[in-house]
């Protein structure tokens, strides 16, 4: 089913109704080489008067990586991180004050092995375990909207050989 904009009903079933005046969490996407630990930015859109929160992350296929770690916790003071949970985190805003915050704002990188094979991908999605999802805003329970990452992973390229310029000089290295 499509969505209908405006709603705050999930139609398609993809965990967000595309409403551009709710609040959203964007997972970021990357490409690389099997083994290394990618930085994958999260922010946020329409983050408006929040006073708290509580959400959980998961890798699709754990066979293809795993979360090794978070950094940049500082945006919002007091944002904790729960490895032990899978990868949960929970904040409350500090003397229940609400908190807002330009879109596009980075809240913090989610640090990720990535392994498998060219070409494999692996998505970053939400999820409700092992804590609910819930959202406060504007001192009433909200519904927030999650648009996942894809990592996937990339050829290696060496290049070998003389490499020249335009006019026939060569590149040394």
């Amino acid at each position: 089913a499509s969505e209908i904009p405006g709603n705050n009903i999930d139609e398609d079933c993809d965990g967000r109704d595309n409403n551009p005046d709710q609040i959203t969490f964007s997972f970021g996407s990357s490409s690389s080489q099997s083994g290394s630990i990618q930085k994958i930015p999260v922010t946020v859109t329409n983050f408006e008067s929040v006073l708290g929160f509580q959400f959980g992350l998961e890798l699709s296929n754990s066979e293809l990586g795993s979360i090794v770690g978070v950094e940049n916790l500082g945006v919002l003071d007091g944002l904790f991180w729960n490895q032990e949970c899978l990868c949960s985190f929970l904040w409350d805003s500090p003397n229940s004050n609400p908190v807002t915050l330009d879109d596009e704002t980075i809240i913090f990188n989610l640090l990720v092995e990535v392994n498998g094979s060219a070409d494999d991908c692996n998505n970053l999605v939400s999820t409700s375990t092992p804590f609910p999802t819930v959202f406060f805003s504007n001192f009433e329970e909200t519904i927030p909207q999650f648009k996942n990452g894809r990592i996937c992973i990339s050829n290696a390229v060496n290049i070998t050989g003389r490499i020249f310029t335009e006019d026939n000089h060569p590149i040394t290295n």
